[in-house]
């Protein structure tokens, strides 16, 4: 049986600017060394974070929780579900077989 794949939603634009700012230019992954933000030449930056759902959006992925109503989707792309990290972070965060126990809901919510 195919599950079905959750619909992804655009992040509102404040939520999105609440993230960046509170990020004070890093990944929150603890002790990154990487900024969110990289000049790739004089004058000319890059963004180097994505944002990233704690409860996994997708069935099968670490941590994820499946929505019954609008309202608990609507929860999910809140703020308090929400972190911005490195790609690397990302990868290691989202990663279907150890994810979830590398980052378990309590370390990622701190």
């Amino acid at each position: 049986m195919v599950e079905k794949r959750e619909k992804r939603r655009n992040i509102p634009a404040p939520i999105q600017a609440a993230l960046w700012a509170l990020s004070n230019g890093r990944c929150y992954a603890p002790d990154c060394p990487f900024p969110v933000i990289f000049e790739v030449r004089p004058g000319v930056y890059k963004k180097n974070a994505q944002i990233a759902h704690i409860y996994g959006v997708q069935p099968g992925s670490a941590r994820h929780r499946p929505c019954h109503t609008p309202e608990e989707e609507q929860k999910r792309d809140s703020f308090r579900d929400l972190i911005l990290l490195c790609p690397a972070h990302h990868a290691k965060v989202d990663d279907k077989k150890t994810g979830a126990d590398l980052y378990p809901l309590e370390l990622l919510f701190e």
